[in-house]
């Protein structure tokens, strides 16, 4: 029975290699078997990326009825599956050897300029150099600008403040919608502070 199928794929792949042959123009062995692998590989690729859209899909929805997946767990089998088959894509996909020629460029190097006169000799080295005289610039001077700025006193909020609300800052004072002065401290009776009568 094997030998039976074996048979069979093996008259099946001898034919898609003369087809190959005969439509792509394969011009070697090597290249044959090569295109053949790219080929297959190309195959396992689209299966690959069926079975990941119609799994991903099965598992957002919870059914594909369309590809009989009546169930996100079959879904989850479908999406799995996709993972041997992404391994059997690096494993039937074809090597790029390292010592194949790697094709020339397409963009041409400019051509060489073709000179008829000789190379002009190099000049002689000056014995005696000129010395250069040292210029003495003074260095630029800055200008000063003075910033003032007016810093709010921190003791004084910029809102009104209300007799008895907590504050932050121990001796700060603050004013009342009314004008009345307060003051940020503790009291006897309680230890956190409060805005209280100065």
């Amino acid at each position: 029975m094997y030998q039976l199928i074996e048979g069979r794929l093996e008259r099946v792949l001898r034919s898609i290699l003369r087809a190959m042959r005969r439509d792509i123009g394969c011009a070697d062995a090597g290249s044959q078997g090569s295109s053949l692998m790219q080929i297959i590989a190309t195959i396992f690729v689209f299966v690959w990326m069926g079975l990941v859209v119609v799994g991903v899909i099965g598992v957002i929805r919870g059914r594909v009825l369309w590809a009989r997946i009546g169930s996100r767990r079959a879904a989850g089998w479908v999406l799995g599956s996709a993972l041997p088959v992404f391994i059997l894509i690096g494993v039937v996909a074809p090597k790029q050897d390292s010592t194949q020629s790697v094709p020339a460029p397409l963009v041409a190097a400019p051509a060489p300029a073709l000179s008829t006169t000789t190379a002009a000799a190099a000049p002689p080295p000056i014995n005696n150099p000129v010395p250069v005289p040292e210029v003495n610039t003074p260095a630029p001077v800055l200008p000063t600008v003075e910033v003032w700025a007016t810093v709010p006193a921190r003791s004084q909020p910029s809102t009104a403040v209300t007799p008895g609300a907590f504050c932050s800052d121990a001796g700060a004072t603050g004013y009342t919608k009314s004008g009345t002065l307060m003051v940020c401290e503790t009291s006897a009776t309680d230890s956190r502070l409060r805005w209280r009568h100065a």
